[in-house]
């Protein structure tokens, strides 16, 4: 026996209830109810299709915004090493050029301080003797060129002039020029020291600069590292989440693929 009326679930319609009456028992009648498979409306299929779509550019659109974020963010990472790379390297070289310009202002200063030594120094005069008679050997060959060996024979005093009657009488110094000299002497002690020290200094000055040269350049070095690093990590992430992401897509297509062909099935059998 079939009945007409039709039981409503909400998303599909169960037509053709077919019930078979069964022998009687002592406790009353009994009936086997027998329920055809569920027919889907054509709205009701439309409307999963359209929501699986809908869900399925709806993943689509987060991978691509996840995309998306990621590369932002490797871009902003760049161009804050960046500025920070161009910060350093401006600070870097205003520091080296203020160290180059206290040592060339100390350059300066050993120079004029070694000029006023020289003239401070006594000259001496050594035209008192005539060197005569040198004697050139010629050499062998070499691949460089033509080498020479000078022989310098003793010096001659013949037709220089007594040295008693060209140089000075020495004369007896006074205590202030004798003080003159040793302050003098004391001056010029004091002017090697500085000059020493203003070696030192400057040395010391070029260390600094070599090590803030260093220093940066391990900097650079390890933030580039890390950026790397923290790229690579970000790049597995991304590639696990969208392997994820892709295999639940294909996973809804495979469902909604098989809804379709169960449909058409049906179909072909209600024919």
């Amino acid at each position: 026996m079939t009945l007409a009326d039709a039981v409503d679930l909400g998303w599909c319609v169960i037509k053709d209830v077919e019930v078979i009456e069964l022998n009687k028992r002592a406790s009353g009648q009994a009936f086997e109810v027998i329920l055809k498979p569920p027919s889907f409306d054509g709205c009701q299929e439309a409307e999963l299709l359209k929501h699986l779509a809908e869900k399925r550019e709806h993943e689509r659109e987060v991978i691509q915004k996840a995309f998306e974020e990621n590369n932002n963010f490797i871009k902003n990472a760049k161009e804050k090493l960046e500025q920070k790379m161009e910060a350093n390297k401006e600070n870097r070289e205003a520091l080296l050029a203020a160290m180059l310009e206290r040592l060339q202002e100390k350059d300066k200063h050993a120079e004029e301080v070694r000029k006023k030594v020289l003239a401070l120094a006594d000259a001496v005069d050594l035209d008192w003797c005539v060197i005569k008679d040198v004697e050139v050997i010629e050499l062998n060959k070499r691949a460089s060129g033509q080498a020479f060996e000078v022989i310098l024979k003793p010096p001659s005093f013949d037709g220089v002039p007594e040295l008693n009657a060209t140089m000075p009488q020495r004369r007896e110094l006074s205590m202030e020029e004798i003080q003159k000299k040793l302050e003098a002497a004391e001056e010029r002690r004091k002017e090697a020291e500085l000059l020493k020290h203003l070696a030192e200094k400057r040395e010391h000055g070029r260390e600094v600069i070599q090590k803030a040269f260093e220093d940066n350049n391990n900097f650079i070095k390890n933030a580039k590292e890390k950026l790397e690093q923290k790229m690579e990590a970000n790049k597995e992430n991304r590639e696990a989440l969208l392997a994820a992401m892709l295999e639940r897509l294909q996973e809804k297509d495979k469902h909604a693929l098989e809804v379709r062909k169960k449909k058409e099935l049906k179909e072909e059998a209600c024919r």
